[in-house]
């Protein structure tokens, strides 16, 4: 961490404090629509979020929201990212620099007793913090949290986890296709390193990213078995794209948020994206292996 974020730490409270709405953290599978469904909760309700400028004034983001006025933080009103980066000043944002304050960048995965007590309490400082100042609970996406959730839980235990699925083939495609894009090969690996990564990294393109998709899905299984059931609500992608004002509404409601005002309209359903284009012989080794 930089010097200078490291001093800000101090601004963000003391041990004591609580988050005074229970946090909300969006995890699954890379390409699974986490990002479409976290640019969403912040266009609609009122909530605290990280941006691209909390991402990058990680030492302390409740320094932001406390100093730039609400009117001039407002996200953009599209759906637009690349590779789950959203564009623009005020756009919501993974921000791994804040998550990177409390976890280690290699391993991904960390259970709590991985996570020494000092990170953990300043993990909690900081989301106490940002709700306080926001008076609106914390929405963030982060998909190596996915691997994350039992450490996570264990120093913010009111923080709900809102688990997005998608089709198994569409998610591994495009992980393939950002592969390529990011890279520009197919072998490379990218996003979410699971516990099983060296395994993984022995076996084909096709069958690591399937292998991979799995391994975050069962850490949050296990996770779920571990914790409260309660805390996690899980959302369909193509039920979020086919009827997304039914969607939010519903997880709203269980979630107790409240409407933005000025919220932009939604649209009655989000056009499908054709399946990215792979190379052919990798389409059908990967629909092979899948059973399709």
């Amino acid at each position: 961490m930089k010097r200078a974020d490291r001093l800000l730490e101090p601004l963000e409270g003391r041990d004591s404090d609580a988050p005074h709405f229970a946090p909300i953290l969006i995890i699954g599978p890379p390409r699974s629509g986490t990002t479409l469904l976290y640019q969403l909760l912040v266009q609609q309700f009122e909530v605290a979020y990280l941006s691209n400028a909390h991402h990058a004034f990680f030492g302390a983001p409740v320094i932001l929201e406390c100093l730039v006025p609400r009117r001039l933080r407002r996200p953009p009103n599209h759906q637009e990212s690349r590779f789950g980066v959203s564009q623009g000043l005020w756009a919501p944002s993974e921000a791994a620099n804040f998550w990177y304050r409390f976890f280690p960048l290699k391993p991904h995965g960390v259970r709590p007793g991985d996570v020494k007590l000092e990170r953990g309490r300043r993990l909690r400082r900081a989301i106490a913090a940002l709700s306080r100042a926001a008076g609106a609970p914390m929405v963030s996406k982060n998909v190596v949290c996915s691997v994350r959730v039992e450490a996570i839980a264990a120093f913010v235990p009111e923080i709900r986890f809102v688990v997005m699925h998608r089709d198994q083939i569409e998610v591994a495609t495009s992980i393939l296709a950002a592969r390529k894009k990011a890279h520009g090969n197919y072998t490379d690996w990218w996003s979410v390193e699971p516990a099983n990564i060296d395994e993984l990294r022995h076996l084909p393109p096709e069958r690591q990213v399937v292998e991979q998709i799995r391994a975050v899905q069962q850490a949050i299984d296990q996770a779920r078995r571990t914790l409260d059931g309660d805390r996690f609500i899980d959302i369909d992608y193509a039920d979020l794209v086919t009827d997304p004002g039914t969607v939010l509404e519903q997880l709203a409601r269980r979630l107790g948020l409240q409407p933005r005002a000025g919220a932009p309209s939604l649209p009655e359903a989000f056009p499908r994206r054709d399946r990215d284009q792979l190379d052919p012989q990798l389409a059908a080794r990967l629909s092979e292996y899948l059973g399709r």
